[in-house]
Protein backbone atom coordinates (compact mmCIF):
# COMPACT_ATOMS: atom_id res chain seq x y z
CA UNK A 1 0.00 0.00 0.00
CA UNK A 2 2.98 2.30 0.51
CA UNK A 3 3.63 2.50 -3.21
CA UNK A 4 0.04 2.69 -4.43
CA UNK A 5 0.48 6.05 -6.21
CA UNK A 6 3.57 4.74 -7.96
CA UNK A 7 1.72 1.66 -9.19
CA UNK A 8 -1.16 3.83 -10.43
CA UNK A 9 1.25 6.06 -12.36
CA UNK A 10 2.95 2.98 -13.82
CA UNK A 11 -0.36 1.51 -15.03
CA UNK A 12 -1.48 4.86 -16.50
CA UNK A 13 1.82 5.17 -18.38
CA UNK A 14 1.43 1.63 -19.70
CA UNK A 15 -2.10 2.38 -20.88
CA UNK A 16 -0.88 5.53 -22.65
CA UNK A 17 2.03 3.70 -24.32
CA UNK A 18 0.16 3.01 -27.60
CA UNK A 19 0.10 6.77 -28.24
CA UNK A 20 3.64 6.31 -29.55
CA UNK A 21 2.15 4.33 -32.44
CA UNK A 22 0.49 7.51 -33.66
CA UNK A 23 3.82 9.34 -33.99
CA UNK A 24 5.38 9.84 -37.39
CA UNK A 25 8.66 7.97 -37.83
CA UNK A 26 10.35 5.93 -35.14
CA UNK A 27 10.89 6.66 -31.46
CA UNK A 28 14.17 8.37 -30.59
CA UNK A 29 16.84 5.78 -29.86
CA UNK A 30 14.85 2.79 -31.08
CA UNK A 31 16.37 2.74 -34.52
CA UNK A 32 17.20 -0.47 -36.31
CA UNK A 33 20.22 -0.94 -38.53
CA UNK A 34 18.21 0.10 -41.59
CA UNK A 35 17.20 3.35 -39.88
CA UNK A 36 20.79 4.09 -38.87
CA UNK A 37 22.01 3.38 -42.40
CA UNK A 38 19.41 5.75 -43.80
CA UNK A 39 20.34 8.52 -41.32
CA UNK A 40 24.14 8.39 -41.54
CA UNK A 41 24.72 6.68 -44.86
CA UNK A 42 26.37 3.46 -43.65
CA UNK A 43 25.83 0.56 -41.28
CA UNK A 44 28.28 0.64 -38.33
CA UNK A 45 30.17 -2.66 -38.12
CA UNK A 46 29.93 -2.88 -34.34
CA UNK A 47 26.16 -2.55 -34.39
CA UNK A 48 25.93 -5.28 -37.02
CA UNK A 49 28.07 -7.60 -34.90
CA UNK A 50 25.98 -6.97 -31.79
CA UNK A 51 22.77 -7.63 -33.71
CA UNK A 52 24.13 -10.92 -35.02
CA UNK A 53 25.17 -12.04 -31.53
CA UNK A 54 22.11 -10.96 -29.56
CA UNK A 55 19.52 -13.59 -28.71
CA UNK A 56 15.95 -13.35 -29.92
CA UNK A 57 13.75 -11.22 -27.71
CA UNK A 58 10.68 -12.50 -25.90
CA UNK A 59 8.38 -9.74 -27.19
CA UNK A 60 10.03 -8.27 -30.31
CA UNK A 61 8.72 -4.82 -31.27
CA UNK A 62 6.44 -4.90 -28.20
CA UNK A 63 4.15 -7.36 -29.97
CA UNK A 64 2.52 -10.38 -28.41
CA UNK A 65 2.19 -13.21 -30.95
CA UNK A 66 -1.34 -13.33 -32.30
CA UNK A 67 -2.04 -9.68 -31.43
CA UNK A 68 0.14 -8.09 -34.11
CA UNK A 69 -2.53 -7.90 -36.77
CA UNK A 70 -3.92 -4.37 -36.85
CA UNK A 71 -6.18 -1.91 -35.14
CA UNK A 72 -6.96 -2.20 -31.47
CA UNK A 73 -5.00 -5.46 -31.10
CA UNK A 74 -1.72 -3.63 -31.76
CA UNK A 75 -2.56 -1.12 -29.02
CA UNK A 76 -3.57 -3.88 -26.62
CA UNK A 77 -0.36 -5.75 -27.40
CA UNK A 78 1.68 -2.63 -26.62
CA UNK A 79 -0.15 -2.09 -23.32
CA UNK A 80 0.30 -5.72 -22.27
CA UNK A 81 3.99 -5.61 -23.22
CA UNK A 82 4.44 -2.45 -21.16
CA UNK A 83 2.69 -4.02 -18.16
CA UNK A 84 4.71 -7.24 -18.44
CA UNK A 85 7.99 -5.36 -18.71
CA UNK A 86 7.16 -2.97 -15.88
CA UNK A 87 5.93 -5.83 -13.69
CA UNK A 88 9.07 -7.90 -14.27
CA UNK A 89 11.28 -4.88 -13.62
CA UNK A 90 9.41 -3.97 -10.43
CA UNK A 91 9.42 -7.56 -9.20
CA UNK A 92 13.14 -7.95 -9.82
CA UNK A 93 13.85 -4.62 -8.11
CA UNK A 94 11.80 -5.62 -5.06
CA UNK A 95 13.50 -9.03 -4.90
CA UNK A 96 16.98 -7.51 -5.13
CA UNK A 97 16.07 -4.91 -2.49
CA UNK A 98 14.81 -7.55 -0.08
CA UNK A 99 17.81 -9.75 -0.69
CA UNK A 100 20.18 -6.83 -0.12
CA UNK A 101 18.35 -5.78 3.05
CA UNK A 102 17.67 -9.14 4.67
CA UNK A 103 20.04 -11.51 2.92
CA UNK A 104 17.08 -13.59 1.68
CA UNK A 105 14.08 -13.08 -0.60
CA UNK A 106 11.23 -13.80 1.82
Amino acid sequence: MRYRKGWVVLVVMAILSPLGLLAIGSAWGEWGLDDIKEMIGFEPGGMREIKEKQPDTVLPDYEIPGFAESGWKVGLSTILSALIGAGLTAGLTIAIGRFARYGRLS
